[in-house]
């Protein structure tokens, strides 16, 4: 009867702390959806091919002459849409990328269409860093290390 007693505690106290943890992660969760909610500007980005041994970097402020476009502008929405607007130097919209994203703990989720891309995400006010694996190159494989930086607006 005792051990009964006592396994009976235990799975108590498990259970209590697991459900600590879980609502220790939705807070956590919380305050980086609370961050990521507005618009952001990308301020820079480096990709490593993974296909080949190829960088493609362009440093903070050399954007538009680099891409020959402006930075990007991507407004994540309270109710987990997203949308991003490529735009050329002469203000028309090139290409416009809209789908759901979510965080769970440190990542940033974002799916467009069947596609979902993770992005570990880090921030000090107010720049946020992305990193992610995805299809840069369009070989069919997620294996271009992409790291972005973007200023919240």
């Amino acid at each position: 009867m005792t051990r009964i007693i006592v396994y009976t505690l235990v799975l108590g106290l498990l259970g209590c702390t697991s459900n600590k943890k879980s609502e220790e992660s939705k807070s956590e969760d919380f305050g980086l959806e609370k961050i990521i909610t507005g618009q952001w500007t990308n301020l820079s980005m480096q990709i490593q091919l993974g296909s080949v041994d190829s960088l493609i970097s362009v440093p903070e402020g050399q954007w538009e002459s680099i891409l020959n476009m402006k930075p990007i502008l991507t407004t994540f929405n309270p109710d987990g849409t997203y949308d991003s607007k490529y735009t050329s130097l002469a203000d028309t919209v090139l290409f416009t990328d809209s789908g759901k994203w979510e965080i769970k703990l440190d990542s940033l989720y974002l799916t467009s269409g069947d596609n979902t891309t993770s992005y570990k995400f880090q921030f000090e006010d107010p720049i946020g860093t992305f990193t992610g694996y995805l299809d840069w190159d369009n070989d069919g494989e997620n294996n271009d290390l992409y790291t972005g930086r973007q200023r919240k607006n």
